[in-house]
């Protein structure tokens, strides 16, 4: 098993994107399988805690699943940069494993979902890569414009920038991403901004915040738009990373 592993689509489930990653160092391209991140397949099934539910599912079935898993350094877009870090991954076969131990409702149908992708690759060969190494390089070399100007850019600039960024690293037109993200946090009645500011303070992304407490980024970014309230069960964490009380973690106020 190589450690070069590319995106090579992004489509969706139920409004979830779903991101398909394939080993570039495969000699048989005919054959090649495709691996999706243990937190994606979580949100498939729609757990609450997809990390922490699939890898419960792995301790159980280590027979069935040890050997359709493996972690890679895969390259994503985390707080409107490429971010390259390590991640579990499982084979079409392990996601179909993971589907049958899970008793999810929806694991049929997420099963389904999986075969039609399976069944792509024999009727193409492979997918038609949205986002070559070549787009990877751009995009490190955009963001370090960003990072380091060699001249002052304006917010407009910035945030033209930062879109591309994202269509590179994912293949997908994220036109007006920026504002749209900003215009849905501003018109909240309640933020939790002090999550918010609290990560920040810590130089967190929401994807690395997510991974110390063993969520979805997806549930940090409803903590942080007002719309979910973190558990009681993770409140504990909450205080000891932030060093504060639960109190003023929780407080909600207007941005």
């Amino acid at each position: 098993m190589s450690n070069n592993f590319q995106l090579v689509k992004s489509c969706h489930f139920n409004g979830i994107e779903f991101d398909c990653y394939q080993d570039t160092d495969s000699q048989n391209s005919s054959s090649k399988e495709f691996w999706a991140t243990r937190e994606q397949i979580g949100e498939l099934l729609e757990y609450a805690e997809p990390m922490k539910a699939i890898a419960k599912i792995h301790e159980r079935n280590p027979e069935r699943l040890d050997n359709f898993s493996t972690i890679v350094k895969l390259t994503t877009v985390e707080g409107g940069r490429p971010v390259t870090r390590d991640f579990m991954v499982y084979s079409f076969k392990g996601l179909l494993e993971i589907c049958r131990c899970s008793n999810q409702p929806k694991a049929h149908k997420v099963i389904d979902f999986l075969w039609d992708i399976a069944d792509e690759i024999r009727l193409t060969g492979s997918y038609n890569a949205p986002n070559s190494q070549s787009n990877l390089e751009a995009a490190k070399l955009l963001q370090n414009m960003i990072d380091n100007p060699a001249y002052p850019l304006n917010k407009r600039s910035r945030e033209s920038i930062t879109r591309y960024i994202f269509r590179l690293v994912t293949g997908e037109d994220l036109t007006d991403f920026v504002e749209k993200d900003n215009a849905a946090y501003e018109h909240k009645k309640e933020v939790f901004t002090n999550i918010r500011r609290l990560r920040k303070a810590l130089h967190l992304t929401q994807e690395a915040l997510a991974s110390l407490l063993g969520i979805s980024r997806h549930t940090v970014l409803r903590w942080e738009n007002g719309t979910q309230k973190p558990c009681e069960e993770i409140h504990e964490a909450l205080v000891k990373l932030f060093n504060r009380p639960i109190e003023e973690i929780l407080s909600t106020q207007q941005d």
